[in-house]
């Protein structure tokens, strides 16, 4: 029976993604609340920071599975690239759907901010950014994205499946999520926001596309400000 779960988890995956498990062009890190070292392994799992700086200048699309537990984030964790790692894809996604990690600010950083264009000149078409079955929860900043923020130009973006609770931003807005691209696609699908404040509004979720689109759908808001 669990074996069926994790082979359903991982086609699921591949189906959204275009990343098969397996497949030699992409890496597979783990993660979990004590991870160290660098190894990523499922026996050996590194800190979520230390899969985000490899994944980030690894030239491979890239897997990140996190383990169930409470990670308590005291520096924001980043992936920052300028060309969405030369076109590849990343999928953050939680190593038991039925036991969702928790990224926890306590109230004090920014949880997660990833970029795919830091010179904001394009080039990233291809390094596609996943986020699923993850709860982001207090995390603040004074600007956006208090929770989470994604900037792509070309790439696309994913959150799905995800939680965000009680984050704030106290001078700007998405206090739970900022998702933004010039030209890509963003989509949002099953998520919950509650609890989430925005200074100048949208304190739940703000998605910004230019000449991209967006799909949002079954998505519940509750308490955000």
């Amino acid at each position: 029976m669990e074996r069926m779960r994790l082979l359903k988890r991982l086609y699921l995956i591949a189906l959204a993604t275009g990343i098969w498990a397996g497949d030699a062009a992409a890496a597979e890190l783990y993660v979990s609340p004590a991870g160290t070292g660098a190894s990523c392994s499922p026996t050996s799992p590194c800190s979520f920071q230390t899969a985000l700086s490899l994944a980030q200048s690894n030239g491979e699309d890239d897997v990140i599975y996190v383990a169930p537990g409470t990670y308590n984030v005291t520096e924001t964790l980043t992936y920052e690239t300028d060309d969405g790692d030369g076109g590849h894809k990343l999928v953050i996604v939680a190593q038991d759907p039925e036991h969702r990690p928790v990224l926890d600010g306590g109230g004090s950083v920014k949880i997660m901010r990833i970029t795919t264009d830091t010179g904001r000149d394009g080039g990233d078409g291809g390094g596609d950014i996943t986020i699923s079955g993850l709860i982001f929860k207090d995390g603040e900043y004074f600007a956006m994205g208090a929770g989470l923020r994604v900037r792509t130009h070309d790439a696309n973006v994913l959150v799905e499946k995800s939680e965000f609770e009680g984050n704030r931003c106290f001078q700007g807005i998405g206090g739970g999520a900022y998702l933004e691209t010039v030209s890509g696609v963003v989509t949002v699908t099953g998520n919950r926001f509650s609890g989430n404040w925005g200074w100048d509004g949208a304190g739940g979720v703000y998605v910004a596309a230019d000449s991209g689109s967006v799909t949002f759908t079954n998505n519940f808001l509750i308490g955000t400000g």
